[in-house]
């Protein structure tokens, strides 16, 4: 799969098009998508995840490339990264293995980012889902 950004000015040829997306758009597998829906979701956020043991702080570097997404979080277990995530219009969606001291255990974050806010819920394995929210950085 291979992502093209182009600017042009869509005004001449298609003017409802133009007001819908504007000037800069990313053509995805010759699908027009809104470059500002999947572009702005990049960059680091700290959260504050409210568990059963008390509130702890993650900071996670999300990228994204077309609708997947990949990156790092920093916080429940040290440093880790993964590549396995989702994206869908401001949704995220990551399931990955996360490295704990009891041995590798699936981690489900699933979130919705608006703006510089960033909000949702994690499972750590069969431990009960944890909410969290914070703002990038």
């Amino acid at each position: 799969m291979q992502t093209f950004f182009i600017d042009i000015n869509l005004s001449a040829k298609a003017p409802s098009l133009t007001k819908s997306i504007g000037k800069n758009i990313l053509c995805l597998n010759s699908q027009i998508i809104r470059k500002d829906v999947y572009m702005g979701i990049d960059g680091t956020y700290k959260v504050d995840v409210t568990t059963t043991m008390g509130t702890e702080h993650i900071e996670f570097n999300f990228q994204t490339e077309g609708k997947s997404l990949g990156g790092t979080m920093d916080g429940l277990f040290g440093f880790q990264s993964f590549g396995s995530g989702t994206i869908d219009g401001k949704d995220i969606s990551v399931i990955t293995m996360l490295k704990a001291p009891v041995g590798e255990m699936e981690l489900k974050i699933d979130a919705t980012i608006d703006g510089d806010k960033i909000s949702g819920q994690l499972q750590l394995g069969t431990f009960r889902p944890s909410l969290f929210e914070g703002t990038r950085v």
